[in-house]
């Protein structure tokens, strides 16, 4: 558990070209990750991993990023990369995130605890006949998220099939 297989990195070394002595570092964003002693491996904060992961992956030179994610100390960072730099823009959030919700969201659906991909995939199979329920239970104003704590509700009624999309409107 939460060691790297060497397996995967020969995989990702032969796809690069590469031997183990050409990579400076070998770098991850859980502290728990094991790599083999030989290897160099440090370690970057979660979120600065998930903004790297969008700026330096994007075609762009200039950008916000902007994370929204159940772990590390905030659930909500922004970042702003420009010349090949990613800085931490001190950002004032309070209470849940984006992250927060849709995890418990995905319970809500039944999936299991880290299986939001799931219910990710489950969005792009259906129209939308549903979710307008919840415009007014979670919002985003004057740098707030805002939530209702009637929103798990609302899903839950949806799931059941106990009430229809006009139902939710009133419900909301």
């Amino acid at each position: 558990t939460g060691a790297v297989p060497s397996a995967a990195l020969q995989a990702v070394l032969t796809t690069l070209r590469a031997q183990p002595t050409d990579i400076r570092a070998f770098v991850t964003a859980e502290p728990r990750v094991l790599l083999p002693p030989s290897l160099p491996h440090a370690t970057v904060d979660h979120h600065f991993a998930h903004a790297a992961t969008a700026a330096l992956t994007s075609p762009f030179s200039t950008a916000a990023v902007l994370i929204c994610d159940e772990h590390g100390e905030r659930p909500v960072s922004v970042w702003r990369f420009d010349g090949g730099r990613l800085v931490n823009v001190d950002w004032p959030w309070e209470g849940d995130g984006f992250g927060t919700i849709y995890s418990q969201c995905t319970q809500l659906f039944g999936f299991e605890a880290r299986a939001e991909h799931k219910l990710e995939a489950l969005a792009r199979l259906g129209a939308d006949d549903g979710a307008e329920a919840l415009r007014g239970q979670l919002s985003y104003a004057n740098g707030r998220l805002a939530v209702s704590p009637r929103w798990p509700d609302t899903v839950s009624k949806w799931l059941s099939g106990s009430a229809g999309p006009s139902a939710w409107n009133q419900a909301a």
